[in-house]
Formats: C-alpha cells, structure tokens, sequence
C-alpha cells in the first residue's frame, strides 16, 4: 500500500485506477483518497485520474463518506466503482449529492 500511495502522490499522468477485489479497508480508501487530494497552497497539484474503482472490497459507508470528501476538493473523477461492496443505497447518498 506504502508504494501505491506514494505513486499517487507523485503520478501525475494516472488517469485510471482499478483497485477491485484487493480487500481494502477504509483505512486503505482512506490513504488512497488523501494522496489524491489537491495541496490548497498549489492548484496545479490536481491529480488528473477519472476513474476510481473500489468495486469488491469490504468497505463500509465510512469509506464512501471519504470518498464522497475527496469529490468536493477533486472534480476530475469522473467515475468511482463501488459495486458489489455490500453497500446500501443509503450509504451512497454522499456520493449522488456530489455528483
């Protein structure tokens, strides 16, 4: 997890991340959306990736919350995968509103 997160910080041409069935945890979401995350001192550090598939983890509506953080600072996903994660629609409303 340490190399992927330090590849996200630094990438800048990553346009597509699929993470399916990797049994990541929200603390792992959690990493994974804060390197993503714009520096607020420097615009230019937006991270261009438009989709994000998390599909076929055991995350929990928590994760989807942060995810659902990471879309007011981001708006260049364009795509965010969270099928078959045991999720209910309720835990997904965050993410609609963002949209």
């Amino acid at each position: 997890m340490k190399l992927l997160i330090c590849r996200l910080q630094t990438n800048n041409k990553l346009q597509v991340l699929f993470l399916r069935a990797n049994n990541l945890k929200d603390d792992d979401v959690k990493q994974i959306c804060h390197a993503l995350k714009p520096d607020p001192a420097n615009p230019a550090s937006v991270k261009p990736l438009k989709v994000l598939d998390l599909s076929y983890n055991p995350i929990t509506k928590d994760a989807v919350q942060i995810v659902a953080e990471l879309l007011e600072v981001n708006r260049t996903l364009e795509y965010i995968g969270i099928a078959k994660c045991g999720l209910e629609t309720s835990h997904a409303i965050k993410l609609f509103e963002q949209i």
